[in-house]
């Protein structure tokens, strides 16, 4: 666990919600060092153990990028996520879905 909490990220209001509600108030190392330079929109390669928070690492970003382009169903594709396993894909569909609603424009 890193010592850079959630609520130093420069997210929606809605996602840190979503965050807060799931729970979470400080980041994991992989995070910290991954979600800052994703959410400049700069690449990122990041490896970490098994549960060490690599899959909010990188959808965190993806949702708050589609919310700040104002992304709606209408405009398409908005992430498309590769996972090497079907557990990955699983767990990566569920964060999505449920706990990580996309902040849609008022």
């Amino acid at each position: 666990m890193s010592t850079e909490a959630f609520t130093s990220l420069p997210i929606s209001e809605n996602t840190m919600k979503a965050i807060k509600d799931m729970k979470f108030e400080y980041m994991t190392q992989i995070q910290a060092r991954a979600i800052p330079p994703l959410l400049e929109g700069e690449d990122v390669l990041g490896a970490a153990r098994t549960g060490s928070g690599k899959t909010l690492a990188f959808l965190i970003p993806a949702v708050e990028l589609l919310h700040q382009i104002q992304f709606t169903p209408r405009n398409g594709t908005g992430v498309v996520v590769i996972c090497p396993i079907r557990e990955l894909a699983i767990q990566s569909s569920v964060h999505m879905v449920f706990p990580l609603p996309l902040p849609l424009p008022e």
